[in-house]
């Protein structure tokens, strides 16, 4: 995993930016979710606690006029009423000044189906 600092001094790629705020969850940083991401931005996911684990899959260009990136993570579980399956993190990342890079604004959370 890439290196968070709490205070960027490199434009954030959209896939930092991603990895940074997954850490931020993994470990209810606050701090660092904020660095690089849009505050609150993980309040509609579930506490991560102990053994909380996604693999990233990529980051690619997004249909949403707001924000041009989607990164997306995946990770196998089971849902709340019982179902196995893929659940699907996806990080709407975009741009916060073109100096600074990017910034995740929106992550959306899909248990299976």
């Amino acid at each position: 995993m890439p290196d968070c600092s709490l205070e960027p001094t490199d434009h954030v790629t959209a896939e930092l930016a991603s990895h940074c705020v997954y850490k931020g969850w993994l470990a209810n940083d606050e701090r660092l979710i904020e660095a690089y991401g849009a505050p609150d931005v993980t309040s509609s996911l579930p506490f991560a606690g102990d053994g909380a684990s996604f693999d990233f899959k990529d980051c690619s260009p997004s249909d949403g006029p707001i924000d041009p990136v989607v990164c997306t993570w995946t990770t196998e579980a089971v849902s709340g009423d019982g179902t196995e399956g893929i659940f699907v993190m996806r990080m709407h990342v975009g741009v916060e000044t073109e100096a600074d890079g990017y910034r995740v604004n929106k992550i959306e959370l899909e248990p299976p189906s």
